[in-house]
């Protein structure tokens, strides 16, 4: 899967969360940066409790899916800090 299929997967998430949660849930000052962390590990939770009784890895991807937007979502709200260029200039390898 390429990366804009990726990121398409991403953006059709935050906009069902967005319809799921109007006005009262995701990206509009209602949760914290804590909150959304909790959400977050909660729905890898069930991805992992999902690999357990059942066969493939579809429900850990789908998990990871809704974590990945709602780490979006935290930061459309918050922002985040920016890795420094450099460091993404300079990085190697660690295999």
């Amino acid at each position: 899967m390429s990366r804009a299929e990726v990121f398409q997967l991403i953006a059709d998430e935050r906009e069902y969360q967005d319809k799921v949660w109007p006005k009262a849930g995701l990206g509009v000052g209602k949760q914290t940066p804590t909150e959304f962390a909790v959400y977050m590990e909660q729905y890898l939770r069930e991805g992992f409790a999902h690999v357990t009784h059942n066969p493939g890895h579809e429900g850990l991807l789908s998990a990871i899916r809704k974590v990945t937007a709602l780490g979006v979502a935290c930061m459309e709200e918050f922002g985040a800090p920016a890795r420094p260029r450099a460091q993404i200039a300079n990085a190697r390898s660690r295999r």
